[in-house]
């Protein structure tokens, strides 16, 4: 019962680590904690609105981020469960 909770625990860690670091160096621009209703950056500086926004468009000027950024935190899920898949095999009983 200690395996599952320890990879869903370390499946939660390794998305959310790397996805508050990009939120915290590119703020706005990356995205992570935004609703449907967002401000999304255009790649000049400026903010396009996506549906209709309920907050003010952001004063600091938008960064377009690199497109590996985006999925960054994914990778490194599953990263951590093909390490702890490939330590967690069955072991052969005499």
């Amino acid at each position: 019962m200690r395996i599952p909770i320890i990879i869903v625990i370390g499946v939660t860690l390794s998305f959310l680590l790397p996805a508050l670091a990009l939120q915290a160096l590119y703020g706005p621009s990356y995205g992570l904690l935004q609703g449907e209703d967002c401000w999304l950056p255009d790649g000049d500086g400026g903010w396009t609105p996506h549906g209709t926004p309920s907050q003010p468009q952001p004063d600091e000027p938008s960064v377009l981020l690199p497109f590996y950024m985006n999925y960054l935190p994914y990778v490194s899920s599953v990263l951590f469960l093909v390490v702890a898949f490939r330590r967690l095999k069955p072991r052969k009983r005499p």
